[in-house]
């Protein structure tokens, strides 16, 4: 994955997510998501997962979108 200090929300392709998460049970999106050019992006739905980075833990919310773009 890229870091995206830029972003307001960490995402991941559907595709990948199912790759590495299995068949986790997902929550249901709670907001409209779009690009910077405003195009709105498909929500599977969302996990919270443990993040380490850079000697930082936290947890935070993942989206998964539909499709199999990069993340």
């Amino acid at each position: 994955m890229e870091v995206d200090i830029g972003s307001a929300v960490t995402l991941m392709s559907n595709t990948e997510f199912r790759k590495l998460f299995g068949q986790i049970k997902m929550r249901r999106p709670q907001a409209i998501l779009k690009t910077y050019s405003g195009e709105v992006l498909e929500q599977e739905g969302t996990v919270m997962v443990s993040v380490s980075y850079n000697g930082q833990h936290k947890h935070l919310q993942l989206c998964a979108v539909k499709g199999d773009g990069p993340s």
